[in-house]
């Protein structure tokens, strides 16, 4: 019998899909960079962006101090038959993984377009390529299979362009959810005001996910003790974001404020957000004073209004303490997620292998459910 990582062998564990799962975290890349877009952007900016020579990310998004472990950020089996990159081919990416896993659903997100909306392209030409992206994703993707349905991507910097975004697509059936990229800003702040309060009057979630600017560029969110200097610290980083960020929007009273405004945080783990609601909760307790505002203790909120992409799983040497780690956060709050076609991504099957089958049923298929109108 073959013994796998757990320890157990094959026959010993418990089958872990479960058939029609969602996949909250799915990437998409353009095939020829600018030219992709351009049909999509009006033709006074289209000259714009020919004449400026505007480059987009791809696999290689902007330079940056250190390379990725495999030299990209993408999969080496994932690649096209015709050779284009991992991502560019619906209908590829239908076989490779919809399929293949038998999934029901996923949401899709563009990195590419998230780097744009943190202002790389300036504040009007960000908002112009947000469109695009959105309307060439919706045309390539969600028309392919409706499986794919897109967070469309709105300019964080522009929260006035990026709520009309909002009320431009939220009436097609294949958004699923507000892509707001962070900037150098709380989360919890009255900039980000106007983009909320489309979501909210829309009733679609804002999906939260880094870009990989994150650390490096003026503007996004920043380092606290300075430039890092290789891949490990920046992946162990990205952690860092999503307590601040959480914590924002609890202590703020953005949510409620906005209070039936739901947030997705995808690809910042989950372990973390254990030891921080207790942080908050007595940190309530001790200190209510300085936020009156506040109805419930902060762990209320966090179950009620929040929910985590599971990717990436922090795997304990022992399986039994991620089981407890789900029991403590909540299996209410957990979505399935991959980052396909990322070369770090979890592949169904092989995570929350020993959770038990009524919180499969939700981390894989109810959470995802109700929180992304399918």
């Amino acid at each position: 019998m073959t013994v796998v990582a757990t320890g157990h062998t094959a026959e010993e564990l418990p089958h872990p899909q479960l058939g029609g799962a969602y996949d909250t975290d799915v990437h998409f890349y353009v095939k020829d960079g600018i030219n992709s877009v351009l049909p999509y952007v009006p033709l006074q900016w289209r000259r714009t962006f020919e004449m400026r020579g505007t480059k987009l990310g791809g696999d290689t998004p902007v330079p940056q101090r250190f390379e990725f472990p495999t030299g990209s950020r993408l999969r080496v089996d994932a690649f096209t038959p015709d050779g284009g990159l991992p991502g560019t081919d619906a209908d590829f990416a239908r076989g490779d993984l919809l399929d293949r896993f038998d999934l029901a659903g996923s949401v899709l997100s563009s990195l590419e377009a998230g780097q744009m909306a943190q202002g790389f392209a300036g504040t009007e030409a960000s908002s112009v390529l947000c469109s695009a992206f959105n309307d060439y994703a919706l045309e390539h993707w969600y028309d392919v299979d409706h499986r794919f349905r897109i967070a469309i991507c709105v300019p964080s910097v522009h929260p006035e362009a990026a709520a009309a975004e909002v009320r431009r697509l939220s009436e097609h059936p294949g958004v699923a959810a507000i892509y707001v990229p962070l900037l150098h800003t709380p989360l919890g702040s009255r900039h980000f005001y106007p983009i909320y309060e489309a979501a909210q009057e829309r009733g679609l979630p804002i999906f939260l996910h880094i870009t990989a600017a994150e650390f490096n560029y003026q503007g996004t969110p920043a380092y606290p003790t300075g430039w890092l200097e290789n891949f490990s610290e920046r992946r162990v980083a990205y952690t860092l974001l999503g307590p601040v960020a959480l914590s924002s929007l609890i202590f703020s009273g953005t949510l409620d404020r906005f209070p039936r405004l739901n947030f997705a945080f995808i690809e910042f783990g989950f372990a973390w957000a254990v030891p921080l609601m207790w942080r908050m909760d007595s940190t309530w307790r001790y200190a209510r004073v300085g936020t009156p505002w506040l109805k419930m203790p902060p762990s209320h909120y966090l179950r009620e209004r929040i929910k985590f992409g599971t990717q990436p799983v922090d795997d304990p040497e022992q399986p039994e303490h991620l089981n407890q780690i789900v029991n403590m956060l909540g299996p209410e709050t957990l979505m399935f997620s991959t980052d396909y076609p990322h070369w770090d991504g979890d592949t169904p099957g092989r995570v929350f292998q020993t959770v038990p089958s009524s919180d499969k049923e939700l981390i894989f298929r109810g959470n995802a459910q109700s929180m992304f109108r399918w």
